[in-house]
């Protein structure tokens, strides 16, 4: 699976590369809302600079804003995805208009940096992260 969740306290990066399918990211969702963090999920950032292939049907993206429509409820959240190709911003735009709700505020930007002053404006203060190189080996 080209993608590998990273953990933080209050949210969660998650790092795509190569070809991402929407079984992956449908599976991938589902670890991420089983797992218990520390401190509440307060931030899921996406970053999709490194797809080469976004093998993602419009069901899969419907598929995926319902589950974080339904899985945000309890407590309020930011989703902001890093999208690059404008193909793959365009898909991911679909899913910030389907997947955005009163608890689950949702965002779609170019670069990593625009996507930490999203974070920022909304009260959460990360350190810039950075690729994990060793996945792309």
């Amino acid at each position: 699976m080209p993608l590998k969740n990273e953990y933080l306290k209050t949210g969660i990066i998650i790092w795509h590369w190569g070809v991402v399918t929407g079984d992956e990211l449908i599976s991938s969702n589902r670890e991420i809302y089983n797992h218990k963090f520390e401190n509440g999920c307060k931030f899921q950032l996406a970053e999709l600079s490194k797809v080469t292939d976004f093998s993602l049907t419009t069901k899969d993206i419907k598929a995926l804003a319902n589950m974080d429509q339904s899985l945000t409820t309890e407590q309020p959240q930011v989703g902001v995805v890093v999208a690059q190709s404008d193909y793959i911003f365009g898909m991911s735009r679909m899913w910030s208009m389907l997947a955005e709700t009163e608890t689950f505020k949702t965002h779609v930007v170019r670069t990593i940096d625009d996507a930490l002053d999203y974070l920022r404006e909304n009260g959460i203060d990360i350190e810039k992260p950075e690729f994990p190189q060793a996945e792309l080996r």
